[in-house]
């Protein structure tokens, strides 16, 4: 009687443990996961990225882009989204890369003495752990950031709303026709608008 005693009590602080553990678990995963909807508008759409890598997508191409000097901003001219149409249309092992590039970028924020993850930050913090980023020893993740920014600068000025600025004619094509992966995403992006 007293061992079936012993091995109850046993059984229940470990099922008290286990709940514990659950909990903190929940807790954990809401912070990886929680809060990333309300940072997208209703009609920014992730077709290729979920809902978090979109939105930290447009969390970096706010911070690398505020509209200045004449110039729009990038979420303005949907950087990000075209971002979401060329890994659409990427290979799986770069879209993949790229997916686990935007996690670490996003969650080594306290790593390097930023109290919350990338999204979190205020815009000057986004940009000084930008900065870090790219200023640190040669690793995955300065490479993840300097990939992260020259797809977000190339997004941009591809966008014929900076062309003049920079005092760029544009392509010298009679007619501009889109490749027929560009045509696919944006027809998918109507319909999951329509939703």
């Amino acid at each position: 009687m007293v061992s079936v005693d012993l091995k109850r009590r046993r059984l229940l602080k470990l099922g008290l443990v286990g709940a514990v553990v659950v909990a903190a678990g929940g807790g954990t995963l809401r912070w990886f996961a929680g809060g990333y909807a309300s940072q997208l508008t209703p009609t920014e759409m992730p077709i290729a990225f979920t809902t978090k890598e979109l939105a930290i997508v447009k969390a970096l191409v706010a911070a690398l882009l505020p509209a200045e000097e004449g110039f729009p901003s990038g979420v303005e001219l949907g950087v990000h989204q075209r971002i979401d149409e060329e890994m659409w249309s990427a290979t799986e092992g770069t879209r993949s890369d790229l997916k686990n590039g935007l996690q670490l970028f996003e969650h080594a924020t306290v790593t390097h003495g930023f109290a919350g993850r990338f999204t979190s930050l205020d815009p000057a913090a986004r940009v000084a752990y930008l900065d870090k980023l790219l200023r640190a020893e040669p690793g995955a993740l300065q490479q993840v950031a300097f990939a992260l920014k020259e797809l977000v600068y190339l997004f941009y000025y591809c966008c014929p709303e900076t062309w003049k600025r920079i005092g760029y004619d544009g392509p010298l094509v009679g007619v501009a026709k889109p490749p027929d992966s560009h045509v696919a995403y944006q027809d998918l992006l109507r319909k999951k608008r329509a939703v």
